[in-house]
């Protein structure tokens, strides 16, 4: 078996090392302003519209947390480390552990974040994140569907996500829609992702965030998976919360090894008669509770840095006016901010000038039941570079 460190690293330390062509840049340790809006008023809300799926309702401002779905999806990239050391490994086994670990990995940044959700990007809005060369853009407004894609030395990301989520008696259940995907080589893995649980909303002491079900990580050349499950919280459930099992299988159905830890914490990697650490958290910021329980990686998501300042698109969730007042506690603003941002996207959607995906496209509509499916088509780079020409109406 390939030898492995012990430890990833993170792609977001306080002092970030970016793609050859751009400056080292400092990263910021903390929010502008800690947590504002009255969370407690959430059951309230969610009780008059029991049974609805949550994704078509607008939900005050004071729900909200000061990142965009965009870059929650950003948030799937934190240990992006894994993929380059998954592309450096020759051991079939050793690599798709990687990359299943990867998978476990995004969940990671959620443990502290029970009580608020993102901004719902408008049609066409964009982010990016150069660290990974990671690009998102929504892509459909109902359904609500974002499509991303990011590569790095040797590998190449891309995921579609179609968002649901419900209320139902005492927990907030969200559920993504759609493939993930690594290819590395001549190796392509994909994945699904299991649903989330806001437990407690009404009744119980305290609200927390849990991941429930199965996820398989399937590599179609080797014919090897993972079979991962992420295990409920419960008197059954000797080995704590949070916890994560994977089975790793031949295409014959043999085991060629096993994953355990949680998805907040550790994974190890028990297979050819040896025990490893592939993955563990990186510490939490100061103070992440009243800071929106973000990570240092989060905490980068919405900051223009001096070298972004003139050169990001008007679409990128980084100019949302909402936001960006809600980042810096201004509570009264964002709301009335937020209202005009939907009603000039309503408008536009009246006078038949919606914008159109221009960084992917749809390659199937998801009528096999398993979601849409979205590819990216290439160019935004190259538009970067060209100060971005033609980019379109304003969102906002």
């Amino acid at each position: 078996m390939t030898s492995l460190p012990n430890e990833t690293g993170n792609v977001a330390d306080s002092t970030v090392a970016t793609p050859n062509s751009l400056p080292r840049t400092s990263r910021r340790s903390q929010l502008p302003h800690p947590m504002v809006g009255n969370e407690g008023q959430l059951a309230n809300f969610l009780k008059q519209n029991i049974g609805k799926d949550l994704s078509k309702v607008a939900f005050p401002v004071a729900f909200n947390e000061p990142i965009s779905l965009l870059q929650r999806q950003a948030e799937d990239m934190e240990y992006a480390a894994l993929l380059d050391q998954a592309v450096a490994t020759n051991d079939p086994i050793c690599r798709i552990a990687l990359v299943a670990t990867f998978a476990i990995s995004g969940y990671a940044c959620t443990r502290y974040r029970p009580g608020r959700k993102p901004f719902n990007p408008v049609l066409g809005e964009t982010f990016e994140d150069r660290r990974t060369n990671f690009i998102a853009e929504k892509v459909c407004h109902h359904p609500t569907v974002l499509a991303c894609h990011a590569h790095g030395n040797g590998w190449e990301y891309w995921a579609t996500s179609e968002a649901t989520s419900s209320f139902t008696g005492n927990s907030l259940k969200l559920e993504v829609i759609g493939w993930n995907h690594v290819k590395m080589g001549g190796d392509h893995y994909r994945w699904d992702k299991p649903p989330s649980y806001v437990r407690n909303v009404i009744l119980g002491q305290g609200k927390y965030l849990e991941h429930v079900g199965d996820m398989t990580v399937e590599e179609a050349r080797t014919g090897l998976s993972v079979e991962i499950k992420f295990k409920e919280k419960s008197i059954w459930n000797r080995n704590g919360i949070n916890t994560v099992e994977g089975t790793i299988l031949s295409l014959d159905e043999d085991i060629l090894g096993t994953l355990n830890g949680t998805w907040d914490e550790q994974i190890t990697l028990s297979a050819h008669s040896s025990y490893r650490r592939l993955w563990h958290v990186n510490p939490y910021p100061r103070d992440a509770s009243t800071f929106y329980g973000f990570t240092h990686f989060t905490v980068s998501l919405n900051e223009v840095t001096p070298h972004e300042v003139s050169n990001l698109p008007g679409t990128d969730s980084r100019r949302r006016p909402d936001q960006r007042l809600l980042e810096h506690g201004k509570l009264v603003e964002a709301e009335a901010e937020k209202q005009r941002i939907e009603d000039a996207q309503r408008d536009r959607q009246r006078r038949g000038a919606e914008r159109r995906p221009r960084w992917f496209r749809r390659v199937n509509d998801g009528s096999d039941g398993e979601g849409q499916e979205w590819v990216y088509v290439g160019g935004y780079w190259e538009a970067k570079e060209s100060a971005w020409v033609d980019i379109g109406e304003p969102l906002w």
